[in-house]
């Protein structure tokens, strides 16, 4: 379930915004603690519960015609790649059938933006804005609402935080983006449905060298976030020498090469042995007749034999099982 679902689903029962009084507002707000910054969580859940409620109402004949070079992306928007493949069919849908649902923006026509000519921020239908654009259009059907800063900055996370294809460097670029919104770290936790652990593992890839972001903007997904935050760690403590060892195991990485989660225990070992330690992968393939019957592989972190279990006779296994027994005893 979404974090939109899951809000919608707590206060199923609530009414539109233009049917709540400001002393109704007031009241509330003397009443009940806001979870988050600003009240921005509060202010969330009633944005998330209008919106979901326009797309559901809303249909292709609504909304007015907007210029598509009038419109900018959420600012705040997570996501860095966008599936091809995806944005294809769906400007192929909206090329036949045309666009059945309107997207929502925001004025922004007397805010700071960064280029004159944008004058709407997307709240919800970046795919669709997307969509238009690959095929060619000046124009997209969309309706204006309003939503703060804040609002924006934890509706683009809250819709994109559990979707499996987005990263947990978008994820990380996201909040590092939204926590100006938020008077601190725990009321941005609270509004994300996040704990401060979690929030910090996002911050940690922040403190990574520069190279190695620059791949993760090409390729958000190199790096997951407890990698991210273990690397982080091991830099922190041993400090430019392991930053020199990261430079030389990160291509690897970028290869494929490598697991993202060995990387810190690569640099350890490098580190232990020193400038002539062996860091580089070393396979020796085992063949039985022609056959492949396995492998002995080390790298700088581990030892590793594999023996396919049919290239075994009881009587073989038995004795390498004794043998290895011996060794460590």
């Amino acid at each position: 379930m979404s974090r939109r679902d899951e809000l919608i689903k707590k206060n199923a029962n609530i009414r539109s915004t233009a049917d709540i009084s400001d002393a109704e507002v007031t009241d509330a707000r003397q009443n009940h603690r806001p979870r988050s910054g600003q009240g921005s969580f509060a202010q969330r859940q009633r944005l998330e519960d209008r919106i979901k409620e326009l797309e559901d109402k809303i249909g292709a004949t609504d909304g007015n015609l907007i210029p598509l070079d009038k419109i900018a992306p959420n600012p705040w928007q997570p996501r860095r790649v966008f599936n091809v493949d995806e944005l294809d069919k769906l400007a192929m849908s909206i090329q036949e059938v045309g666009l059945i649902q309107p997207i929502l923006v925001r004025s922004v026509s007397n805010r700071d933006t960064s280029e004159l000519l944008q004058s709407y921020q997307i709240i919800a239908g970046e795919r669709r804005f997307k969509a238009h654009q690959k095929l060619g259009l000046s124009t997209i059907k969309a309706i204006v609402l309003e939503a703060t800063d804040a609002e924006m900055a934890a509706l683009a996370l809250a819709e994109n935080i559990d979707r499996t294809d987005l990263t947990a460097y978008e994820i990380a670029v996201a909040i590092q983006n939204a926590e100006p919104m938020f008077q601190t770290r725990t009321s941005l936790a609270n509004a994300l449905g996040m704990n401060r652990t979690a929030i910090y593992k996002y911050k940690s890839f922040f403190k990574l060298p520069q190279f190695v972001i620059d791949d993760l903007e090409n390729n958000p997904g190199l790096l997951g976030r407890d990698a991210a935050d273990a690397i982080a760690t091991l830099l922190s403590a041993e400090g430019i020498a392991a930053e020199d060892s990261l430079r030389t195991v990160w291509p690897r990485e970028v290869a494929g090469e490598l697991d993202q989660g060995k990387i810190d225990e690569t640099i350890h070992s490098a580190l232990k042995h020193g400038p002539t330690g062996r860091t580089d992968r070393d396979i020796k393939k085992l063949f039985l007749g022609k056959q492949q019957a396995g492998s002995i592989t080390r790298d700088g972190a581990s030892f590793t034999i594999k023996i396919r279990s049919a290239a075994l006779t009881p009587e073989r296994e038995a004795e390498l099982r004794g043998f290895v027994e011996k060794m460590f005893s």
